[in-house]
């Protein structure tokens, strides 16, 4: 009869460790499954008061280019990319204003990260920040 209890508790205790570990893996693991998982995106502001070409390129971890595409945006406008990825993991901006100043900046996919913001500022400077959820 002891030995049965045994066997019932070590099975009980294996089943409640893959239990953990499958849940595990399906809300941290699993691309686009973990609810506060954000995908990567970004969005410009220009606060200048003169229209400015905006080219965003944005590389993968193997430096990979998986978005690259240009703007002109107007003064006091605003624009939203699409959503480029949810795969967790590091990118790298790479934001050219005019053709002229260029600004590296590292964003990730990971919780709570909701992806980046391009601020165009008076004499044509750049601010970029990572946006960060609740």
């Amino acid at each position: 009869m002891k030995t049965i209890n045994k066997v019932l508790l070590g099975v009980g205790i294996v089943a409640l460790i893959l239990i953990l570990l499958l849940g595990f893996y399906v809300f941290y693991v699993v691309p686009g499954v973990s609810p506060s998982m954000e995908p990567l995106r970004f969005s410009i502001h220009n606060w200048d008061e003169s229209k400015h070409d905006v080219r965003v390129e944005i590389f993968d971890s193997n430096n990979k280019a998986i978005f690259n595409k240009s703007y002109s945006i107007e003064p006091e406008r605003y624009i939203q990319s699409p959503e480029i990825t949810e795969i967790r993991g590091e990118y790298m901006f790479k934001v050219i204003l005019d053709n002229n100043i260029t600004k590296m900046h590292k964003a990730y996919v990971e919780e709570g990260n909701a992806g980046v913001h391009i601020m165009i500022k008076p004499y044509s400077h750049i601010d970029i920040s990572n946006v960060v959820c609740d």
